[in-house]
């Protein structure tokens, strides 16, 4: 009797030790998914003529109206041939070496693809005076600068942009975060950083496009298959990007 009395125990014991991990890994699992859908829901934080909610696909027509000025990740819809002309499209606009920073970034020369000439994003407005523009910057230097510095300087360029082409609608797109195994930022850092931007739309009367949402996992990260490296988008993923883009329009008024 006393032997079994023991044995029971031992086993209760056991089972105890094998299914605790499990329930606390499920716990946390959970908690990083309600953090994160908090964090993306901002319909509370911001006026309803500033975040661009879900409209009819806009289809080819709109696309064509798109100018996207950024960093590598935009790069990568010329890299990739992911819009009109290939991978000679007029319609991405960086540096000749595919990417910009966010330092002095009014002052940045971009290469025009229309007139073939090094020249500030200002300056291409001025000539091209596109419909829409889309920015998608802060990646390179959103660790490294205050949050008062970022958002001054990204408020001098949508200011040098509004002189130069006053009709143009300008789009802020949220940085998408970093997969899990990418460890050059961290993505608590890009939430941060994307809410800066969420006040330079604000400010600025721009409007804010939260792309992140739709390449993101359940934990905040970005989805493994949507990435070459943990950090830039595959086909795959840019093309997500577009379909995006494409069902949340601005309007013509």
């Amino acid at each position: 009797m006393r032997i079994s009395k023991i044995t029971l125990t031992a086993c209760f014991f056991l089972i105890c030790i094998a299914v605790f991990p499990y329930q606390k890994k499920h716990l946390r699992s959970k908690n990083e998914v309600q953090v994160f859908s908090y964090e993306v829901n901002y319909k509370n934080v911001m006026p309803s003529n500033v975040l661009l909610e879900e409209t009819a696909h806009g289809g080819a027509d709109y696309l064509k109206k798109v100018i996207f000025l950024g960093d590598s990740r935009t790069y990568g819809l010329k890299s990739f041939a992911m819009l009109e002309g290939g991978e000679n499209t007029k319609q991405v606009w960086t540096p000749k070496n595919g990417t910009m920073s966010i330092w002095d970034v009014q002052f940045q020369k971009i290469f025009h693809p229309e007139s073939q000439k090094e020249i500030t994003v200002a300056e291409a407005v001025s000539l091209d005076a596109p419909p829409v523009l889309i920015i998608s910057l802060g990646i390179n230097g959103v660790e490294l600068v205050k949050k008062e510095y970022f958002i001054s300087e990204y408020t001098k360029l949508i200011e040098s942009i509004k002189r130069a082409s006053p009709t143009t609608k300008i789009i802020l797109q949220s940085m998408f975060p970093v997969c899990r195994s990418y460890t050059s930022i961290s993505n608590s850092k890009i939430k941060e950083g994307n809410k800066w931007i969420i006040e330079v739309a604000k400010q600025t009367n721009s409007f804010y496009l939260n792309t992140a949402e739709v390449l993101s996992n359940e934990a905040g990260y970005l989805k493994e298959e949507y990435s070459t490296d943990g950090c830039h988008l595959t086909p795959l993923g840019l093309d997500v990007q577009i379909e995006y883009i494409c069902t949340h329009t601005v309007g013509e008024n």
